[in-house]
């Protein structure tokens, strides 16, 4: 697919909200055509479709808990609206309430504010697959709906690195056109179609003069159709292309355009009686932004619209097979260096002298050593290489005694032995083949520790070992609050044990000579 030169973008995130309001002013400062930014908004009981005038959110009132607006903390570095102030029209639709809008209310909204925005940027601060409106629909469906690609903000710590493997695997199991704007200068196991400065997070006037040369040029909104976007060149503080302005008599029409479009979604919500549609209509009209700096709106071709939007193709039924094929020819097993494997041993040689002096029975639990050429087999069977510091690992110990009571990873994940890695991995699979594509799963998570009824741990060998969590209610893997490695994780475990300090909100606790975790 050739990236579209306007229409809608849908924008998701991987990583803090506060990226996701920065990805948006890039891509609204970069456009030479107009901009309209549809944030939809899970609000709750008592909000109506629409936001509060002028888009405004409150703090200690977001639907996030006290304290918190829709975006993030008061304290984050300036809201949506300051990054945008200047640069796209503004709307909010809440999605929660009391009757949610569907997903094909949010495509007409979005095809009325396309009538006098060449560019219309959808989104929300929540993550891909987070159910949103009647019907939990999610920004993936949004997407399909409105045949629009999908960009994809990324921070760049550990945690969003991961996320955006997963996401880009997601929506390219789906047949989405997705490509990753990244915020910060540190490397994504991606390519990126734009880097954002991190000081842009806090600086946002930076944003107006440079994200024009941060960006791929695919990524400059013009009404043309460019190439697929390519990895940016570093940063340059480039001005921002002048833009010509929306002439009022243009922008009025749009205006009344988009009101009649929303009477009309209000008014075939269930049980809303005549006062309270126009209430919502008078909210969202004093929620326009008619201070900005409007631009010649991008003409879509007559009859544009007219034919109904293709249903979304149903996936064929996978089996586990599929998913994670066995037994692939060109698996090289994993060979740990010297150093690699020093740094494992003074790791695990910390844990077992604090085990013996404090938890003697969790230290009388831990395995022997797994053979190579176990290690190998299991590598080849998984048809995935192992990091090298968990080859390591498990030569130093195969996990914990099988009794579920052995050495804890924190929070509550109990330590892996092979075969029982490869017993996990299994599991995953068949989990993965039944619910396929929305459990976000990887063929390259390699489980390194597990509870039954709650998760897993997992080495990402797509992101060269990063270490995260699936926890089976959440319906997703999370990256956040792990380390990037085996041997950072054994590190993080001894310093724990030797002081006392925190991992992962759990504290070490050591009750009749064994090792637990204890959650404040």
């Amino acid at each position: 697919m050739t990236w579209p030169g306007g229409g809608p973008w849908v924008v998701v995130t991987t990583s803090t909200q506060t990226d996701w309001a920065t990805g948006l002013a890039a891509l609204a400062a970069a456009s030479a055509v107009p901009v309209a930014v549809l944030r939809l908004v899970r609000g709750g009981p008592g909000h109506g479709v629409l936001g509060p005038r002028r888009g405004v959110f409150t703090p200690g009132q977001g639907v996030f808990g006290p304290g918190r607006g829709v975006l993030g903390p008061p304290t984050a570095a300036g809201d949506v609206l300051g990054r945008l102030r200047g640069l796209a029209t503004r709307v909010d639709v809440r999605t929660g309430g009391h009757h949610p809008p569907h997903v094909d209310g949010v495509v007409t909204i979005v095809r009325a504010l396309e009538r006098a925005h060449g560019l219309v940027l959808v989104g929300a601060p929540d993550g891909l697959l987070v159910p949103l409106g009647a019907d939990g629909w999610t920004l993936v469906d949004v997407a399909k709906a409105l045949r629009a690609p999908v960009v994809v903000v990324s921070g760049s710590s550990p945690g969003a690195a991961g996320h955006a493997a997963l996401v880009l695997d997601a929506l390219t199991r789906r047949e989405v056109p997705a490509t990753v704007l990244a915020v910060g200068d540190d490397p994504l196991p991606v390519d990126v179609a734009g880097r954002i400065p991190r000081r842009a997070v806090s600086e946002p006037d930076l944003i107006r003069a440079g994200a024009a040369g941060w960006l791929d040029p695919a990524l400059h909104a013009d009404g043309s159709r460019p190439p697929q976007p390519r990895p940016a060149p570093p940063p340059a503080d480039a001005p921002a292309p002048a833009r010509p302005l929306l002439t009022g008599r243009r922008f009025a029409i749009a205006l009344v355009s988009l009101f009649v479009v929303l009477a009309a979604v209000l008014w075939t919500v269930p049980f809303v009686r005549a006062h309270t549609v126009a209430r919502e209509q008078q909210r969202f009209i004093t929620g326009w932004d008619t201070e900005l700096d409007h631009r010649d709106a991008w003409a879509q071709p007559p009859g544009a619209y007219d034919n109904p939007e293709p249903p979304a193709p149903s996936l064929a039924p996978v089996t586990p097979e599929q998913v994670c094929p066995r037994n692939e020819p060109g698996v090289t097993p994993a060979e740990p260096d010297a150093r690699t494997t020093a740094r494992v041993n003074a790791a695990w040689a910390r844990i077992e002298r604090w085990l013996a002096r404090h938890a003697p029975r969790t230290r009388e639990e831990l395995r022997r050593p797994a053979s190579a050429s176990a290690i190998a087999d299991a590598q080849r069977r998984m048809s995935v290489d192992f990091p090298p510091d968990l080859v390591a690992s498990l030569r130093r110990h195969d996990g914990s005694a099988p009794n579920r009571q052995g050495l804890t990873v924190p929070p509550l994940y109990t330590l892996l032995s092979l075969d029982e890695i490869v017993g996990e991995w299994e599991d995953v699979c068949g989990s993965e083949a039944e619910f396929y594509p929305d459990m976000m799963l990887d063929r390259r998570f390699v489980p390194i520790a597990s509870d039954p009824g709650f998760g897993f741990a997992f080495a990402d060998q797509s992101t060269q070992g990063y270490i995260g969590d699936y926890v089976w209610e959440n319906g997703g893997p999370s990256f956040d609050g792990w380390p990037t490695s085996v041997a950072g994780l054994l590190e993080e475990m001894a310093h724990s044990l030797e002081t006392g300090d925190e991992v992962r909100g759990a504290v070490p606790e050591v009750v009749d000579g064994r090792l637990g975790w204890s959650l404040d």
